[in-house]
């Protein structure tokens, strides 16, 4: 048909790839859903526009509904990016002068209403094949991208017909409130509702021009960053785009809830589109696609970021479904940029989770198959289109990166004259945002000196009106509300009090507070302060943390000494301690202005910025105490804290050690100077009592986060040196106790772990989590009944807890109940599926049980997961062992070690692996260096000097050997029966014999190697008989020898070790059958040395025999088992993880389902395990 009337000729380009996809889209056979990308992308190009003859055919394809068959969620997506395509090529007519006629637009207009029917009985079709989907459901699982798609093409065609007068057809669907539309009928059927919507008599939407607009300037920053690649090129264009985004959903939330029936005669003919759930702030969902656009090709983080909180910001107070949905879709695409977005999105969805949960668990379990049915959509979207092949273009590289989210909200919110934090921010005519109290002040100073208001950061100068004039900036606003929110600042002050003092704070530069200058007046004042009533009784509320109390006395104060350096310093401390981070800004700001060369208030100050997590100002003003006085305690605390906040561990060190350097010289000096009390004290400095009782809180404060730090660096020694001091001290300080407790427990000293834990649970006898710590140091010990039970009263109390039940597979694998270990690992991941510890204790209890398949499945990274992310360090390290060990896949094996330590170069195990990889290549030096390195990171691990041992062992350095070898049994502490210590006595053992074999010491070498069999761990003995009968061909005891040969090439070899282990066997074989004149045995010997291979068998192998199609049920009913699970654990309230029966029962037969088709498939296998044992052993956690 003709669709377009053409006014003028156009040159055509790029006409050949167009016509070419045309083509496929035209055809359902070669159509590929990539072709609408592309072919929107060759429409979106201003630069080489296409021809008049290919936008009439373009328009004419994608106009035509017939080319759709049956609907499903993939069909629900492709429609998506057919409606785009279908309004890229309305635009794409529009700029070329090509108008509709009004048949044009009439066919339009009925081909847009087939593609709503389509899209309605597609809905309807694909909920049919959901049991007892409700009406609710129905509403989540609409894709209200179409939606917003069909009523925007629809507002496109009237703006390209002829002759339309929209400004006198056009209607505000804001400015009509609960005005009814007489012309439709809301009993009438769908058919007639859309014949009124996509018709001529119904008008054009005001708010389209104003979305126009929008689209029209991100659709030139497209086309003129197109070939740009320079971040600073683009950040401002980008940041144009950005405020007015900002503007318009703030104008539309401001009317939201102005209005609170917003309800026009546009939205009951929507409502034919929605049925019951009505469309309202179209501009406001339109602003949201366009948003999440700039998303998808912003280079910027700090762009990324102010998109994030717009989405957040419209997902906290959408009005209804229809915003909240594609608030949920843009947050979704913006985590996919980078894993700062992903970490941030899981707390604010967590966030908002428990705010539905406290309405009702109904909302809460909605709310997740809401994000559940949009991540599938995003998911999907993905797998059908190229767009979003270059999400993380460049991200990586913008050194921004390396700050938290909020670091970049605080940078924003600072103002860059007067330092401190604003919520109101004027655009100068320039560009440059400034607050608007800087403005104000700035601008009164200009006019006291009679001159043009100039910008104080560029020096443009402007007429006063002009900056008068601007408009107060949105996204700062919001912005700041959103990190209120963050932050929980609660304001609680007299308001008209402190109105004064933060409405009229000026930069230091500009004083405006009168200073008194006669001291002895000042002297005199201070001493009536301090006898005033009001002073002691601030001062007790402080002590006792009555914070409020103590503003309020403080009030009283400065209302007759409002030039008080301490008393600003005592409110803004009791303010601070409130979370009024700002109110209490102000007071310090004040009382550096009165006394700028006193240390307190800076320090002060610098802790507030500390706590609104601001760490570049923070470590400014702390730095600046510092300088005025270097021996401050507290300063040099303050300062030590933002340095771990900014993971400068070694500088916070550096603080923490001076500061108890001074405080023990402080000590020293103010005691006597003989030569006995001197030792004394330098001796025993805790002991003695604090003259200033502050003094005693810094000192504690500091022992504590020094020993935190040095736990964190594995120096398990000076943690407990710190944290007994800090014990003489506080004697009843739990967490100190804790922290003792487990570095006890990692230096293998568990009876002495236990104590510290007794002593804790004194104090809370219910604390789940340090009673499951005891227990595995019972565990340890090999005392069965006491782990058990401690176990259990661990779980009675926190049955909801994941991590507890990988516990227990711990605690039961230390009594070698290796069966049952598994089993609880899989029960965990039923409970907390994000648990790491979990997998890797699944990964282990595959590998104990030789199911080596399994335990490389487990320790493959999830598809969702995050290459980058130091959580995941351990797996690119226990998959490169795996590699190593039993894959002979020894390239990619040092891959995964090296990534390993990029991404966290703390963890002990990379280089326990990798030494063991460079000891086997032969590569001595390497395998030395890294073992020497772990051992100065973990010096009390026995499994590193067993490795140690073994390397001076290929080394041919036996007496090095044997030290390294006694030192890993020396350190080997605990229960001897313990399934962990039996596996490295054994190896130790072993080597230990085969050592003393080597120096031709035969009687240790058999006694060890006797015992190393005696131990008979399952699959870790064959080394130690294959040496045994080594060592007894070296002693001429050839009988003994071949049956100890015979017994260990039983043995099927799994890995590369074992292998070397049983070719030496052969080889011995065969020379004891030369030697006795048996030639055809000895050559069939010395025959299998060269052919014996380590077999590795994957249990989860693929099935060859499943079809395409089972294949792709297996995934379907894989992902919706998922979201069941999440959707199930949404609902629980306040975090207990119960299940009611029919629940339980629906889940289990849902896993079970792909076992009947697969019954080798790993996911489903482990779920239905964990389900049965829950079902055996844990009925608390189900509900009749």
């Amino acid at each position: 048909m003709d669709i377009i009337k053409e006014i003028g000729g156009s040159k055509p380009i790029n006409d050949r790839q167009a016509c070419d996809i045309i083509d496929r889209i035209r055809s359902r056979n070669l159509r590929l859903p990539s072709d609408y990308c592309s072919l929107k992308s060759l429409l979106d190009d201003r630069s080489n526009p296409l021809s008049k003859n290919v936008l009439n055919s373009a328009l004419e394809v994608l106009s035509d509904s017939s080319i759709f068959g049956l609907y499903d969620e993939e069909k629900s997506v492709i429609l998506e990016f057919h409606l785009r395509t279908l309004l890229s090529t309305i635009n794409a007519a529009s700029r070329s002068e090509i108008c509709l006629t009004h048949t044009s637009r009439d066919d339009l207009f009925a081909q847009l209403i087939k593609f709503a029917k389509f899209y309605i009985s597609g809905d309807d079709s694909r909920s049919e094949d959901i049991e007892a989907i409700s009406i609710d459901e129905k509403i989540l699982m609409r894709n209200y991208n179409n939606d917003f798609l069909l009523w925007i093409l629809r507002d496109a065609v009237h703006a390209m017909s002829d002759n339309v007068n929209q400004k006198s057809e056009a209607i505000d669907l804001t400015s009509i409130n609960g005005v009814k539309d007489e012309n439709i009928s809301i009993t009438s059927d769908i058919n007639s509702q859309l014949q009124e919507i996509f018709s001529f008599k119904n008008p054009i939407s005001l708010w389209y021009s104003q979305w126009k607009k929008l689209d029209t300037i991100l659709q030139n920053l497209i086309n003129l960053n197109k070939d740009k690649n320079d971040l600073e090129i683009q950040e401002p264009d980008e940041r144009f785009l950005l405020e007015q985004l900002w503007s318009y959903a703030s104008v539309e939330l401001i009317q939201f809830r102005n209005v609170k029936d917003d309800i026009t005669q546009n939205t009951n003919a929507l409502n034919a589109l929605l049925r019951n759930d009505p469309i309202a702030r179209s501009l406001w969902f339109g602003v949201l696609d366009l948003s999440q656009e700039l998303a998808m090709i912003t280079q910027s983080v700090q762009n990324l970021v102010f998109l994030y909180y717009l989405g957040l910001r419209s997902l906290q107070h959408a009005p209804n479904i229809y915003i909240r949905s594609k608030a949920v879709e843009v947050l979704i695409i913006i985590s996919k940029k980078h894993k700062i977005f992903n970490s941030q999105l899981n707390i604010d969805f967590q966030d908002m989770l428990k705010v539905f949960r406290e309405i009702s668990s109904n909302d809460a379990v909605k709310f997740q198959k809401l994000f559940n049915i949009i991540s599938r959509r995003c998911l999907a979207t993905r797998n059908v289109s190229e767009l979003t092949l270059n999400l993380y273009k460049n991200i990586k590289k913008d050194d921004r990166l390396q700050k938290t989210i909020y670091d970049i909200l605080a940078a924003e919110l600072t103002c860059p004259i007067t330092q401190d934090m604003s919520e109101q921010f004027q655009k100068l005519p320039c560009g440059h945002f400034l607050s608007v109290q800087a403005v104000k002040t700035w601008s009164n100073e200009c006019q006291n000196k009679k001159k043009l208001f100039s910008c104080c950061l560029c020096r443009k100068e402007f007429q006063y009106e002009e900056v008068q004039n601007e408009k107060i900036s949105a996204m700062h606003q919001g912005l700041y509300q959103q990190l209120v929110l963050v932050k929980n600042i609660s304001n609680i002050q007299n308001t008209s009090e402190f109105k004064t003092i933060n409405g009229e704070l000026t930069p230091l530069s500009l004083p405006n507070i009168a200073i008194n200058q006669d001291q002895r007046k000042k002297k005199t004042l201070g001493l009536l302060k301090k006898a005033h009533p009001a002073y002691s009784k601030a001062k007790a509320a402080i002590k006792e943390e009555k914070f409020p109390v103590a503003i309020f006395w403080l009030n009283r104060l400065l209302e007759n000494w409002p030039d008080s350096y301490s008393i600003r310093c005592e409110r803004a401390y009791a303010l601070k301690q409130l979370g009024d981070f700002y109110q209490s800004i102000c007071d310090l700001n004040i009382a550096i202005h009165f006394k700028p060369n006193k240390p307190h208030a800076w320090c002060l100050l610098g802790s507030v910025y500390h706590q609104m997590e601001n760490n570049n100002l923070a470590l400014s003003h702390v730095t600046q105490a510092l300088n005025l006085e270097p021996t401050n305690l507290q300063s040099l605390l303050t300062r030590g804290l933002i340095y771990i906040n900014m993971n400068r561990f070694n500088d916070a060190l550096q603080d923490f050690d001076a500061l108890l350097a001074f405080y023990s010289q402080k000590m020293i000096f103010s005691r006597s100077t003989s030569k006995v009390t001197s030792i004394i004290q330098k001796l025993h400095l805790e002991k003695f009592a604090f003259n200033n009782p502050a003094n005693k809180v810094v000192i504690v404060e500091c022992l504590r986060r020094r020993s935190g730090l040095y736990y964190k660096k594995n120096k398990f020694q000076l943690v407990k040196q710190d944290l007994d001091r800090l014990l003489r001290l506080e004697p009843k300080d739990r967490d100190a106790l804790l922290l003792r407790g487990k570095s006890h427990q990692l230096m293998n000293e568990f009876d002495l772990a236990i104590k510290d834990f007794n002593k804790a649970l004194m104090m809370n006898p219910k604390d789940s989590w340090v009673i499951n710590r005891r227990a595995r140091c019972y565990a340890e010990i090999g005392k069965r009944e006491e782990a058990i039970n401690d176990s259990n009263r661990a779980l009675k109390y926190n049955p909801s807890n994941g991590y507890f039940y990988t516990s227990r597979s711990s605690i039961v694998t230390s009594f070698g109940h290796l069966e049952q270990a598994l089993e609880y690992a899989n029960l965990a991941s039923i409970i907390d599926m994000s648990n790491s510890e979990n997998a890797y204790r699944l990964a282990w209890a595959y590998f104990h049980l030789k199911r080596y398949g399994d335990a490389v499945h487990e320790i493959n990274l999830p598809v969702y997961a995050d290459d980058d992310d130091p959580e995941n360090a351990w797996r690119w390290s226990l998959s490169g062992f795996i590699l190593h060990f039993f894959e002979k896949e020894h390239d990619n094996a040092l891959s995964n070690f090296n990534k390993a330590i990029e991404l966290d170069p703390d963890l002990v195990d990379i280089y326990c692996y990798r030494g063991q990889f460079y000891t086997f290549r032969g590569e001595y030096d390497k395998a030395l260096k890294d073992l020497n390195q772990a051992i100065d990171m973990l010096p009390n691990e026995t499994y590193l000097y067993q490795n140690l041992g073994h390397l001076y062992f290929e080394m041919g350095e036996y007496n090095l050997a044997l030290k390294a070898l006694n030192n890993a049994d020396r350190l080997l502490s605990g229960y001897l029966s313990n399934f962990s210590n039996k596996v490295a006595r054994s190896r130790i053992l072993t080597y230990r014999g085969m050592t003393y074999h080597k120096l031709e010491k035969y009687t240790e070498a058999l006694e060890n190697l006797n015992r190393a069999i005696g131990i008979q761990v399952i699959n870790h003995d064959v080394m130690a008989i294959a040496e045994r009968g080594s060592l007894y061909y070296s002693i001429g005891e050839a009988d003994k020898a071949l049956i100890d040969l015979e017994e260990a090439l039983k043995i099927m070899p799994k890995n590369d070790y074992m292998c070397k282990s049983l070719r030496n066997a052969y080889t011995i074989k065969g020379k004891i059958y030369f030697s006795r004149g048996q030639q055809i045995e000895a050559m069939d010997a010395i025959e299998k040395v060269k052919t014996l291979e380590s077999k590795f068998q994957n249990q989860w192998g693929t099935n060859t025999e499943l079809s395409k199609e089972c294949i792709e049920q297996i995934t379907q009913i894989k992902g919706i088992g998922l979201d069941l699970l999440r959707e199930i654990r949404a609902g629980f309230e306040n975090e207990k993880i119960i299940f009611d029966q029919h629940t339980f029962n629906k889940l289990l037969s849902h896993w079970e389902k792909v076992l009947e088709i697969d019954s080798c498939d790993p996911l489903s296998s482990s779920m239905v395990s964990a389900l049965r044992l829950m079902r055996k052993n844990h009925q608390n956690l189900i509900k009749p």
